[in-house]
C-alpha cells in the first residue's frame, strides 16, 4: 500500500507541471548532459590544460586590472607552453600500432642512457612501449638501435635489459649498436628487418614519424613496410617538450 500511495503522488506531481515546466525541465537536463559530456572529454589529455586556460582567462576577464594586452600575452604564453604537449599527443594518436600485415617486427629508436648506465625517462617510455606491442601481437622480431652517443653506455643495451625485464622474449631481441643518429638508426638496422612484413618504428609520438622517414630514406625495399609506433605519456618531462618538437619541426621541414 504505501508503495502504491508513494507512485500515485508521484504521478499526480507530474501531471501537476504544466507544459512550459515541463520543456524547461527537459532543457536543463539536455545541457546538464552536455556539461558532463563536455568534462570528460577536457578530463583527457591535453583537454586538462585547455581546462585551466578556458578557467584562467574567464577569471582574467572578471578582473578590472587585467588589460587586453596582458590577456593576449597570457594566452601567447600559455600557447607556447601547451603547443608543444598537443604536438606529442596528436603524434601519439597518429602513430598507434594496429594489427599488423603478416610477419610483424620493431625497430626501437635510440636515446642516451642515464651518465651512471641507468634507464632514462625517455628510454623506459619506448621499452614500455616495444613491450606492449610486442604482448598484443607477438611479434617475432625487435631490433634496438644506439650506440654509446652521449656516455660509454650503449643505449641499443640498456633498453634491451630493461625490455627483458619487462617480459619481452630475449631471443626475439637483436642488437644495433653502431647508430649515432636517426638516420644510422634506419641505416645500421635495415639489413635485421629483412623478410618482415610490417615494421613498427617506435619513438616518442613525434620522432616515430621521422624514423619511418629515415627508414624510407635509407632503405626504401622496407618504406612500404614501414609504420610509425608511440604512446603519449601525459605531461612527462613537460619543459624538455618545447625544444624537443622545435628540433622535430626543424628536421620536418629540412626533410
Amino acid at each position: 500500500m504505501p508503495r502504491r500511495l508513494s507512485s500515485q503522488t508521484a504521478s499526480t506531481a507530474s501531471s501537476a507541471l504544466s507544459p512550459a515546466t515541463k520543456r524547461l525541465a527537459r532543457k536543463v537536463n539536455a545541457r546538464m548532459r552536455e556539461l558532463y559530456h563536455f568534462s570528460r572529454v577536457l578530463k583527457r589529455p591535453p583537454g586538462t590544460l585547455a581546462a585551466r586556460a578556458i578557467s584562467f582567462c574567464y577569471s582574467a576577464f572578471l578582473m578590472k586590472d587585467m588589460t587586453r594586452k596582458r590577456l593576449l600575452w597570457t594566452l601567447a604564453g600559455f600557447a607556447v607552453a601547451a603547443g608543444p604537449e598537443a604536438a606529442f599527443w596528436l603524434g601519439a594518436r597518429a602513430a598507434v600500432a594496429q594489427p599488423p600485415a603478416g610477419r610483424c617486427g620493431l625497430l626501437v629508436l635510440g636515446y642516451p642512457s642515464n651518465s651512471d648506465g641507468t634507464l632514462s625517462p625517455e628510454q623506459r617510455d619506448r621499452v614500455k612501449t616495444a613491450v606492449a606491442i610486442v604482448h598484443d601481437f607477438d611479434c617475432e622480431r625487435v631490433v634496438i638501435s644506439g650506440a654509446p652517443v652521449r656516455n660509454e653506455h650503449s643505449e641499443a643495451a640498456t633498453m634491451a635489459l630493461a625490455a627483458v625485464r619487462l617480459g619481452m622474449p630475449r631471443e626475439r631481441i637483436r642488437l644495433e649498436e653502431r647508430a649515432r643518429s636517426t638516420l644510422e638508426n634506419a641505416r645500421f638496422s635495415a639489413p635485421k628487418l629483412s623478410g618482415l612484413d610490417t615494421i613498427f618504428v617506435v619513438s616518442n609520438g613525434l620522432h616515430a614519424h621521422r624514423g619511418v622517414r629515415a627508414l624510407c630514406s635509407e632503405a626504401p625495399k622496407l618504406c612500404s613496410k614501414a609504420r610509425p609506433a608511440a604512446r603519449y605519456y601525459p605531461l612527462r618531462r613537460f619543459f624538455l617538450k618545447f625544444p624537443a618538437a622545435l628540433y622535430e619541426g626543424l628536421a620536418r621541414l629540412k626533410g
